[in-house]
């Protein structure tokens, strides 16, 4: 389960925020999720409650934005959404696509005192 590593990353990472800015106690945190990133969400809260027990994270609103996936044709230029993972341009049936949105994972933005 790669959620609970996720997981540990993001309380790692919104502690150490904290600690630079001077504050103690997180009230929301957005986090930013691409679909082909093939993180859980419910996995991934799952893993944040026990984890964030006792550190600033705990209690607060886990906030999560999804991005749709976006890939682009080579042969074409046409921009479509991936049916799961296959890349297909739904054009000219072209199979060397780039993927331009969908696999981003971070945190937006830290709401805290």
């Amino acid at each position: 389960m790669h959620e609970l590593t996720v997981a540990t990353g993001i309380i790692e990472l919104a502690e150490a925020t904290l600690r630079q800015n001077g504050m103690h106690k997180i009230h929301a945190i957005n986090i930013v999720i691409g679909e082909l990133t093939c993180v859980d969400e419910s996995a991934l809260r799952f893993a944040l409650d026990p984890a964030s027990k006792g550190s600033p994270l705990e209690g607060a609103d886990i906030n999560i934005i999804w991005v749709k996936a976006l890939a682009r044709c080579e042969h074409c230029s046409t921009e479509f959404q991936p049916k799961g993972f296959i890349m297909e341009c739904p054009q000219c049936k072209g199979l060397e696509t780039n993927i331009n949105k969908g696999r981003e994972l971070y945190v937006k933005s830290i709401e805290a005192e």
